[in-house]
């Protein structure tokens, strides 16, 4: 008997901590250093424009740029206008540094505008270490304990988690949701913000003990504060569904998904892409549940919703694609399966990279399903691929 299975993913759960997915584009490397010494003259030239219209002394601050281009470096392969305006906000923030000194408020909310700069456009170190900078100049300037503080201290969090780096973010986390809790009380959105967070950190070590109570709270703060039907509520109800989901008590995640996807349906409509995001989720629960045919419909639907808000190539249509692909190969529909898995991973080779582990799994999947109905050298030819993809990680 085939004991195999398909691996299945939820779709985007609505929780406020997200993994970040990086698109991979091939381009030829010439291409590439050309592009990165084209946008490091370009830079260069507009952060020396900046220089002279700032009115800042010059031998100074030439030796100041030149130190700055030593210690902050581009990717090869970031676009010229990105590079541009990196170099340009970095500039600016040196010129007022110099001018009004580190802890003047405009050189820090010049330097706070350099980090989200960086986290906008996906360089999360970059951001990391502007943050961290800016972290220790409103500790020093106003207190460790102040609100300010506490919203660097969650930014910093969020981005070391995108990075994997759980285990550094969790004590700022933590650091963050007590001062919030200090200045603006148990009953406010932040606190329920860094709650959330914080549940969704330590769930993801398998923390059970610490997610659960901390999910809980979360839900009571949010209902509190913002009433039981509000839209912001269907976060943590959707979150803690997905915590008891994970742990095989379906009872209680079925309650809470459905009162999740009810609020959603009242606020945004039936056919809103979180509603179908929602329908997604629920379908595995039933699923897990033995409950095919309801499983199905709403795995048709969350599918037929996602590809109407976004758009026929999106990522999570693949994902969508992958899930019922994988309810077909465990009801036995291996043959209706098939189209379905090689269009989620057309998608996903398309949106993500060949070397994405979404491709991986994607291929590992389909070389799975291909076993399955006797296809043994279709089968072998992923394998293979499979094979070579992992050995270059």
């Amino acid at each position: 008997m085939d004991t195999t299975t398909i691996t299945k993913t939820k779709v985007m759960p609505t929780a406020r901590i997200s993994p970040a997915t990086a698109q991979a584009n091939v381009r030829s490397p010439v291409l590439i250093r050309s592009k990165a010494i084209v946008c490091s003259v370009l830079a260069g030239m507009l952060a020396c424009m900046l220089y002279w219209f700032l009115d800042v002394s010059f031998p100074e601050d030439r030796q100041a740029l030149m130190q700055l281009e030593d210690t902050e470096s581009f990717p090869l392969d970031m676009p010229v206008a990105i590079a541009a305006e990196l170099r340009i906000a970095q500039t600016a923030n040196l010129a007022l540094e110099k001018q009004l000194g580190a802890t003047d408020s405009r050189t820090l909310d010049s330097l706070e505008k350099l980090a989200a700069l960086y986290e906008q456009h996906g360089d999360s170190s970059g951001a990391i270490r502007h943050y961290e900078r800016l972290l220790a100049a409103l500790e020093q300037v106003r207190s460790p304990e102040d609100v300010s503080v506490a919203e660097i201290l969650n930014r910093l969090a969020l981005l070391h988690n995108a990075q994997g780096n759980v285990a550094e973010a969790i004590p700022l986390l933590k650091r963050a949701l007590a001062i919030f809790e200090l200045h603006l009380g148990l009953f406010h959105p932040a606190v329920a913000t860094a709650m959330n967070n914080l549940a969704l950190l330590y769930d993801s070590l398998g923390a059970n003990q610490d997610a659960e109570p901390l999910y809980q709270q979360a839900l009571r703060v949010s209902e509190q504060v913002v009433g039981l039907e509000h839209p912001d509520v269907a976060i943590p109800l959707n979150n803690l569904a997905g915590f008891y989901y994970t742990r095989g008590r379906y009872e209680e995640a079925e309650t809470l998904y459905l009162r999740s996807l009810k609020i959603k349906k009242h606020a945004f409509g039936a056919d809103d892409l979180s509603v179908g995001i929602s329908l997604n989720n629920l379908a595995l629960l039933y699923e897990a549940k033995g409950d095919f045919l309801r499983a199905e419909a709403l795995c048709l639907r969350a599918l037929a919703i996602l590809e109407k808000k976004r758009g026929l190539n999106h990522a999570d249509v693949a994902i969508s694609l992958n899930n019922l692909a994988g309810l077909y190969y465990s009801h036995g529909d291996r043959r209706l399966a098939l189209p379905l898995l090689k269009r989620s991973l057309a998608i996903k080779e398309e949106t993500l990279g060949a070397h994405h582990p979404d491709v991986i799994a994607s291929l590992a999947n389909l070389a799975t399903l291909y076993r399955s109905l006797g296809r043994n050298e279709d089968a072998q030819v992923l394998e293979q691929r499979l094979a070579a993809l992992r050995a270059a990680i």
